[in-house]
């Protein structure tokens, strides 16, 4: 079987995304835990924006730079940062309704919604981000 050069392309992108969100995810989840351990269980909620918003940052910067760097071909306007952004507060909502429907309404310690954040809402992100943000 061959792969295609475009194949190699996307499998490098996916490897460079992985990395650089393992390095996100860790930034997020190391926020999240210390400001949720200031909460009750239930309040855990409270704890996704901050977190979010620093993970945020490095993100992008490392996202735009290195993750998809020379990939795509339209020009971005100055839309790439927002579309980021609107891919961004997707997940945003998605992590604030899993921790909130785990902390508060089934009663889960506060890592468990995170678990969650961690491995599903990436794969849905780096498509997006693959297509639509830096496509």
């Amino acid at each position: 079987m061959r792969i295609g050069q475009a194949d190699v392309g996307a499998i490098g992108q996916l490897l460079r995304f992985g990395i650089a969100g393992l390095a996100s995810a860790s930034i997020y989840g190391g926020v999240y835990l210390a400001l949720a351990a200031r909460v009750p269980a239930a309040h855990a909620t409270l704890a996704v924006p901050p977190a979010f918003a620093i993970a945020l940052t490095f993100s992008y910067a490392l996202h735009s730079l290195w993750s998809f760097r020379g990939h795509g071909r339209r020009p971005d306007g100055g839309l790439r940062p927002l579309r980021f952004l609107i891919v961004q507060l997707a997940q945003l909502g998605t992590n604030i309704a899993v921790t909130w429907l785990l902390t508060f309404w089934l009663g889960t310690p506060a890592w468990v919604p995170l678990l969650l954040a961690i491995l599903i809402v990436p794969l849905a992100s780096f498509y997006l981000q693959r297509t639509w943000v830096f496509g």
